[in-house]
């Protein structure tokens, strides 16, 4: 039997929409795969009244729209739709931010699906229930078996010692936390006589989910998301300097920064833990991506007879699938020996595993990480002085 890759970059939205079916487990959200397939089950964002100096946040009801907008523009291919409501009515449009518990049944139907990689709550870090919904959200993605990513959107307008007080908060090696919010044109308002445009601030998990999306589909999910542009945005809501990223990036705060000539850039790939093992997106996302496939590929063991010919057949199969990874440039080491092991046979399994009925195989891959710094020596050599040879 072949193990097959399976994709995780479809992206999971939850949150208020103007329209459609409020997710619950006997209403379990369905794909969509475009902006238009979205506004017709959800409904079209409306642009919110003018207002002098910054660019107004969208109403509540809207960030899921944009969200859904930024994903399909960077690269997104697949999303789903888990509308919340506190709304008794479920054709009643909420005025207000719905509450950490109308999430509560939404994770509850996004857990029906095995094809979801990537969740994301837009806009609902702004919230007044913004933590208790981070937290909801970050459970859900640990659930085992799940295998999934949190795209976490930072509280608009926090300064950097606000942000690191916001982290410090709570700890995931299942999510990853991007600022500031983005800048947009706003697609619901045309321009003025003098053709001006309005502009929003809208949460950056869209786009990141997009980005995620787009390097697991042509890179592969071993690549780290970073350096990569943000297409779709006028600029961030506030410009983040070198100096600011050295304090916000130790703590996995991932900034989203402009540079002369490159323009906007996701610009880091951390997740929200103190774990060293798991402090890398591609890390999580990789071995997530290779823990699911392994699991399916490997449902055709059940009822099989549990001895030495059927590990020997999970050991044939899983080695196969890391060759293959090996081979990609996923795993480090020169030799496929030392970029991966599998065991699957007595000392992975216990006379209580067999009696139970249970099949052990333990696997271990040397991941790539990224180079986060470039650091250079340099120094200066007098005319008359030794060369060492190049």
């Amino acid at each position: 039997m072949r193990i097959e890759w399976i994709d995780r970059d479809t992206a999971a939205f939850v949150g208020p929409t103007r329209l459609g079916p409020i997710a619950s487990p006997d209403v379990v959200p369905e794909v969509i795969t475009s902006v238009a397939e979205f506004e017709r089950i959800h409904g079209s964002p409306q642009s919110p009244a003018a207002t002098a100096g910054a660019p107004p946040l969208p109403a509540s009801v809207d960030c899921v729209a944009h969200a859904v907008s930024a994903f399909f523009a960077e690269g997104g291919r697949r999303a789903c739709i888990a509308r919340v409501a506190d709304a008794v009515d479920p054709g009643q449009v909420p005025d207000v931010a719905p509450g950490a518990a109308a999430y509560v049944p939404a994770f509850a139907a996004l857990a029906a699906r095995n094809d979801i990689g990537l969740v994301a709550t837009p806009g609902s870090a702004a919230w007044p229930d913004g933590d208790a919904i981070r937290d909801a959200l970050i459970d859900h993605v640990a659930t085992p078996g799940l295998h999934r990513l949190a795209i976490l959107d930072t509280p608009p307008g926090l300064d950097v010692d606000e942000l690191v007080s916001w982290r410090a908060t709570f700890d995931s090696a299942h999510a990853a936390a991007y600022a500031p919010w983005l800048v947009i044109t706003d697609p619901a308002a045309p321009p003025d006589a003098a053709g001006t445009v309005r502009e929003l601030q809208v949460p950056p998990s869209g786009s990141l989910a997009g980005i995620l999306a787009r390097v697991e589909r042509t890179k592969g999910s071993w690549r780290a998301p970073a350096n990569e542009a943000i297409d779709g945005a006028i600029r961030a809501a506030r410009e983040i300097t070198a100096s600011q990223q050295a304090v916000l990036n130790p703590v996995g705060i991932n900034c989203l920064r402009r540079f002369a000539g490159r323009g906007l850039r996701v610009w880091g790939a951390r997740t929200t833990t103190e774990d060293p093992d798991w402090r890398y997106v591609n890390v999580r996302r990789y071995v997530d991506q290779v823990v699911a496939s392994i699991t399916r590929g490997l449902d055709w063991v059940v009822f099989e007879p549990n001895d030495e010919p059927l590990w020997q057949r999970v050991r044939d199969a899983v080695e196969r699938f890391l060759q293959d990874a090996w081979r990609s440039g996923a795993l480090v080491g020169d030799r496929a020996e030392r970029a991966f092991f599998v065991r699957c046979d007595r000392t992975t399994m216990t006379q209580d595993d067999l009696d139970s009925g249970r099949l052990v195989c333990t696997i271990g891959i040397a991941m790539i990480k990224p180079a986060e710094f470039v650091i250079l020596r340099i120094g200066q050599w007098t005319a008359d002085a030794s060369r060492p040879d190049p």
